[in-house]
């Protein structure tokens, strides 16, 4: 189990302005429920967090995407690893464009109409026994992801989602760091 763990630091500063870029990675952190350890700034974070989910993240995960498919490219569509991270992508940026909920994981995107089992179950399988996507499902994918690139851009078009962060997490973050760097040369 113990190897199978993800540790992932930041400093607060670094963190924060990630948060309010926005950057959907960093959301996805603050707002995890699979954290072992915590400050006791975790609260006032995932508030933030929960401020910054805007239509902007759309460009996040635009960029994220096209990425990714030029590696997927590269790799022959054989990597099952990484064309799932372009199916998480686009599927949680269609609902939380579309539903306003920002999800991580696959059985939370089940709810989506364009949600495809058959490929999702076909790549966890390969991810799983370790072998390369079959050529017969190539095709099927990367059709498949013209799709899901249509239907994240008309999500983004009928989003009712605020364009930005909201003048409340700008605030919480600048008080959050001025509380923490700062907070403690006045006790002195």
């Amino acid at each position: 189990m113990f190897g199978k763990c993800d540790f992932v630091s930041f400093e607060l500063g670094k963190f924060l302005r990630e948060l309010l870029k926005p950057n959907a990675n960093f959301i996805e952190i603050a707002l995890s429920d699979k954290v072992l350890y915590s400050s006791k700034y975790h609260e006032d974070v995932k508030e933030i967090a929960y401020n910054c989910i805007c239509k902007k993240l759309y460009h996040h995960w635009k960029g994220f995407v096209s990425h990714l498919k030029k590696l997927c490219e590269k790799e022959s569509y054989n990597n099952p690893k990484t064309l799932l991270y372009v199916l998480r992508a686009y599927y949680q940026g269609i609902l939380c464009l579309d539903r306003e909920e920002f999800k991580p994981d696959f059985s939370s995107f089940r709810c989506l109409d364009c949600y495809d089992e058959d490929i999702v179950s076909c790549l966890f399988e390969c991810k799983v026994d370790k072998k390369p996507v079959d050529d017969s499902y190539k095709e099927k994918i990367k059709s498949y992801f013209y799709e899901l690139n249509v239907l994240l851009d008309e999500s983004y078009k009928n989003s009712n989602l605020i364009d930005e962060p909201s003048k409340t997490a700008k605030i919480k973050a600048i008080e959050l760091y001025k509380k923490l760097y700062f907070g403690d040369v006045r006790e002195w």
